[in-house]
């Protein structure tokens, strides 16, 4: 459909700020365009590819005959414009909306990362067990890889003891060992953290970027950037954090998977834009909408999904235990 002048600024508007609002989806969730399906299968990761002496056989990192699927949902905003306004070109209030809504659409996979942690103890990945869990397998039937660990305390002294914790567990984590002479770790640890409150946050920054602690020089000064300290306020206890591996290679904690390139519409809605998940719908003022609600329709819909994925790079400090 042909946008007229006033609906592509409109558009254009709500992508504008889709694009330039902060979210940190990106850091913990790898990316997973879909087009033509709301479903993929993500198999089981049985290893991570790693060097070893060779033996006369190769020894193949690869994914399983086993199933991880996930499924995309379905979530809108919509914004109404009056005809009257349109009309007069009153559109003051439509900016900001649509502004809005395209903020909206960028900050709402955040949201569902809070909700995967938040419910990460029963919520299974691709091994079949909770995200966080003390009971994930090493590959040899042995269930005890434990990326759920008990925390201290919430004092700055406290949280460099768990830290210390969260980096030598998340090290010392095994995934798909072959046999009794397979002792590979993982040997990854965390290069961010993700709290629920201000305080913790402010907190964490003097752990990373303060030269003393107190009267003491600060040895955990530069152990991460004090950009990878994330803020999600909606997350549910303010005490637990989580350490996770911010991995340059694609491999990350949680998937976020997105449909792209549908196109189409329903009845005289039409898709207008599309953008990573993102579909804008257009009623204008030449539709029966128009006519019988004295009224202009925008509306966004995303097709997303956030799942969890690769538990190992992942350790939930948990306050409760």
């Amino acid at each position: 459909m042909a946008l007229n002048t006033r609906a592509a600024l409109l558009v254009k508007k709500s992508l504008d700020f889709y694009d330039k609002t902060k979210r940190f989806i990106d850091a913990i969730a790898a990316p997973n365009a879909l087009e033509g399906t709301d479903s993929a299968d993500y198999g089981w990761i049985d290893r991570l590819p790693g060097f070893r002496e060779f033996k006369g056989e190769r020894l193949v990192s690869g994914i399983s005959d086993k199933s991880y699927i996930v499924v995309t949902g379905e979530y809108d905003e919509t914004v109404e414009v009056p005809a009257k306004d349109w009309r007069f070109g009153r559109l003051f209030n439509a900016n900001t909306l649509m502004a809005e809504m395209g903020a909206d659409a960028a900050k709402f996979p955040d949201l569902q990362v809070a909700e995967v942690l938040k419910n990460g103890e029963t919520l299974t990945t691709f091994d079949g067990v909770a995200l966080f869990s003390r009971v994930h397998d090493d590959g040899l039937g042995s269930l005890d890889q434990a990326n759920l660990i008990s925390g201290t305390g919430v004092t700055v002294t406290c949280l460099c003891t768990d830290w210390d914790s969260a980096c030598e567990a998340m090290m010392g984590l095994q995934l798909g060992l072959t046999g009794p002479d397979d002792a590979r770790k993982l040997g990854v640890r965390p290069n961010a953290v993700m709290v629920k409150t201000v305080a913790m946050e402010r907190k964490f920054k003097t752990i990373f970027g303060s030269d003393k602690i107190g009267a003491v020089t600060n040895t955990y000064k530069g152990d991460i950037p004090l950009e990878n300290i994330y803020l999600n306020p909606d997350l549910d206890v303010d005490a637990d954090w989580f350490a996770f591996h911010k991995s340059d290679t694609g491999v990350k904690p949680l998937l976020y998977q997105f449909i792209t390139g549908l196109g189409g519409g329903e009845g005289e809605s039409k898709i207008v834009a599309m953008k990573d998940g993102l579909e804008i719908s257009y009623l204008g003022p030449e539709t029966e909408h128009a006519f019988w609600k004295k009224s202009i329709v925008f509306g966004a819909t995303l097709l997303i999904k956030v799942a969890p994925w690769f538990w190992p790079y992942i350790i939930k400090v948990d306050a409760q235990s």
